[in-house]
C-alpha cells in the first residue's frame, strides 16, 4: 500500500511513530517476492492498526481535556457571582446559572422556560423590551439598568448586559445587581445635597487650594459667596484681586507670611467687592495647610463664610453702644445742668423769703414789691423749668401718645401766638409771618403749639431790640416746611451742632439775660420725630439763625 501524496503533516508524524512502535516486532527473513508482497501489506495493516490505536488514545485525552475545561467552564457559569441567563428573543428563559436564580429567588426549574418579563416590574418593561430589540437587531453587545422583582418580592435594581452570538438565536445575559451601588450612590448624592444646603443655609462654602499648581477648586456655594462665575481663574492672585483695596495689601502679607511660611491656621475676617455685582461683603476664612516632610506647603483645605448681615450688626451694636454710652453721659451731665438750673432760683427765693422773715418791719412797701416780684420770677423759672422736664420725662417713657388731628394753621397761630407778641413788644422785636391760606396740618395739637412756643421764643430770646424774628411756611409734596428766623447773636458751629442733644446746654440767657430751661429744643426734636418728620438748625455767628421743621398736611 502506497502512502498517499499530500497526507496531512498530523498523519505523517501519527505514521511515524506507529512504524517505530511496529519496528520493534519486525524479523529480517530472506523471503520471496510473492511473500514479499505479503509481508509488505501484513506491515501496512500493522502500521495503520497502530495508527488507529494511536488516535484513538488521541481523541480520548482530547475528550478528558475538553471534559475538564467544560466542567471548569459549568463551575464558573454556576457560581460565578453574576446572573447568567440566556434569552429568547420573546424573552423566554432557555438557561440560567445558580446565582441567575439566587437573583431571582426562584429554584431553576421555575425559571427555565420563562419569560423574564415576569420578574420585571410593569413600568421597567418597556425598558427590557426596547433592550432585546436592539441586541437582536444589532448583534453587538448592549446594556441597560431596570428594576426587577426578586426573593420576597423585593426591588432589585440590576444592570444587564447582552450579546447575540453569531448565528445563534437566543441572548446571553449577564444580570448584577447593583441594588446597594445605587443605594449608596443616592446616600452620597443625600449627603452631598444636604451638604450644599447647609452651606447655602449657613453660607458656608469651602475649597481647596493646590499651592504647587496654584490653583483652588471651590463649592458652589463659594462660587457664589465670591460673586463668581464658571470660567473665572481660581489662583491666589485672583483671590487677592477681589478682596477690598482697603484690605488687599494686609491680606496679600497674612496668606504669604504669616500662614504659608510660619504655618498658622488661616484665621481672619475680610472684605470682598464681588466681580458679579460689585457689591461689598464681610467674609470670615478659616484654613489648615499640610506640609511635604522638607517643610514646603503643598495645600490648604477651608472653609469661608459669608458673615456682612453678622458684620452689619455688629458695627451696629458697636454703634449703639457708643451712642448708649454717650447718651448715659449726657443725662448724667444733664442732670447735673439741671440741678444747678433748679438752685439758682431757689437760692433767690431762699435769699428774698430770709429778708422777708428777719427785716418785714424794716422794709417799705417798695422794697416789699421788688422782693415779692423777684420771688415771683424764680419762682416762674423753676416752674416753666419742672414743666419743661416732665413732658420730656412723659415723652421718654413713652406716655406722650401721638394724637393726630386735622387744623388749619393760620387759625392756629392767629390763636398761639398772642403770648409770644407780648414777649417781642417788651424787647420791641417785630414778629413777621407769611403762611399759605387754607393750608391744614394733621398732628397732634397740643405737641405742634409746645413746638412753636419753644422755637419762637428761643428766636426772640437771643434778638436784640428792635430786631425781627420771620416766621414762614412753605408746602413741599406731602409736608409743610417751616421756618423760624432771627437777626440774632447766631451760634458757632461748636454750638450748632449740639443745640438738640441732651447734655450739651450751652449758655442759655439771651439777650436781655433771659434765663431759659435748657429743655426746649430737645423736646422739639422728640415731638417732631413722633410725627416722622426732620428738625434742623442753621446759624453764623453774629448774623443770627434759623430753625427748620417739617410737618405732615392734611
Amino acid at each position: 500500500m502506497k502512502k498517499k501524496a499530500g497526507s496531512a503533516p498530523g498523519q505523517s508524524i501519527l505514521r511515524k511513530k506507529a512504524e517505530k512502535k511496529l519496528g520493534k516486532k519486525i524479523v529480517h527473513e530472506k523471503t520471496s517476492n510473492l511473500l514479499a508482497d505479503a509481508n509488505k501489506l501484513v506491515h501496512e495493516l500493522q502500521v495503520h492498526q497502530i495508527e488507529l490505536e494511536l488516535q484513538n488514545e488521541e481523541l480520548i485525552r482530547i475528550r478528558l481535556e475538553l471534559e475538564t475545561a467544560l466542567q471548569k467552564y459549568t463551575d464558573l457559569f454556576e457560581f460565578a457571582p453574576v446572573g447568567y441567563f440566556t434569552v429568547e428573543a420573546d424573552g423566554k428563559i432557555d438557561q440560567v446559572n445558580l446565582s441567575g436564580s439566587i437573583l431571582l429567588g426562584k429554584t431553576r426549574s421555575l425559571i427555565k422556560n420563562r419569560s423574564f418579563y415576569l420578574f420585571i416590574s410593569e413600568k421597567e418593561m418597556p425598558i427590557f423590551e426596547n433592550f432585546l430589540t436592539e441586541v437582536f437587531k444589532s448583534n453587538g453587545k448592549k446594556q441597560c439598568e431596570l428594576s426587577i422583582i426578586g426573593k420576597e418580592g423585593k426591588h432589585l435594581t440590576v444592570h444587564i448586559e447582552g450579546v447575540v452570538a453569531a448565528l445563534e438565536k437566543h441572548c446571553r445575559m449577564s444580570v448584577i445587581d447593583i441594588t446597594e451601588l445605587r443605594e449608596s450612590e443616592n446616600f452620597l448624592k443625600e449627603k452631598e445635597l444636604l451638604l450644599r444646603e447647609s452651606q447655602r443655609v449657613g453660607k458656608l462654602g469651602s475649597y481647596v487650594l493646590d499651592i504647587p499648581l496654584n490653583k483652588w477648586t471651590s463649592s458652589e456655594v463659594l462660587d457664589d459667596i465670591f460673586g463668581i462665575s464658571e470660567g473665572y481663574k481660581k489662583n491666589i492672585d485672583n483671590w487677592n484681586a477681589i478682596i477690598h483695596p482697603d484690605m488687599k495689601e494686609e491680606m496679600k502679607i497674612y496668606l504669604k507670611e504669616y500662614v504659608l511660611a510660619e504655618g498658622n491656621t488661616f484665621d481672619k475676617e475680610y472684605k470682598i467687592i464681588r466681580p458679579s455685582d460689585g457689591e461689598i461683603r464681610w467674609l470670615w476664612g478659616r484654613g489648615e495647610v499640610t506640609y511635604q516632610y522638607d517643610g514646603t506647603p503643598v495645600r490648604m483645605i477651608g472653609v469661608i463664610k459669608d458673615i456682612t448681615e453678622n458684620k452689619i450688626a455688629e458695627l451696629k451694636l458697636k454703634k449703639l453702644n457708643e451712642e448708649l454710652a454717650e447718651l448715659s453721659a449726657s443725662k448724667d451731665k444733664f442732670l447735673s445742668l439741671i440741678a444747678h438750673d433748679l438752685k439758682s432760683p431757689f437760692t433767690n427765693i431762699l435769699g428774698f423769703s430770709e429778708i422777708l422773715l428777719e427785716e418785714a418791719e424794716n422794709i417799705s412797701p417798695k422794697e416789699l414789691k421788688n422782693f415779692a416780684a423777684e420771688v415771683h420770677k424764680s419762682a416762674r423759672q423753676i416752674f416753666e423749668l419742672l414743666e419743661n422736664l416732665l413732658e420730656w420725662a412723659y415723652s421718654q417713657r413713652d406716655k406722650i401718645k401721638i394724637a393726630p388731628v386735622v387744623f388749619n394753621l393760620k387759625n392756629l397761630f392767629d390763636d398761639e401766638l398772642r403770648i409770644l407778641k407780648i414777649n417781642a413788644l417788651r424787647k420791641n422785636i417785630t414778629l413777621n409771618f407769611a403762611l399759605p391760606e387754607h393750608v391744614n396740618i394733621k398732628a397732634d395739637k397740643n405737641m405742634f403749639k409746645t413746638i412753636l412756643r419753644n422755637i419762637i421764643s428761643n428766636a426772640i430770646k437771643y434778638t436784640r431790640k428792635n430786631g425781627n424774628v420771620d416766621v414762614t411756611a412753605e408746602i413741599k409734596s406731602e409736608f409743610a416746611e417751616f421756618s423760624i428766623t432771627d437777626d440774632g447773636v447766631g451760634m458757632d458751629k461748636q454750638t450748632l451742632e449740639g443745640i438738640f442733644k441732651m447734655g450739651n446746654k450751652h449758655n442759655s440767657r439771651g439777650t436781655e439775660n433771659e434765663k431759659g430751661t435748657g429743655l426746649g429744643l430737645i423736646l422739639c426734636r422728640e415731638f417732631i420725630q413722633k410725627h416722622n418728620c426732620k428738625l434742623w438748625a442753621e446759624s453764623e455767628l453774629g448774623k443770627g439763625s434759623t430753625v427748620k421743621f417739617t410737618m405732615p398736611i392734611a
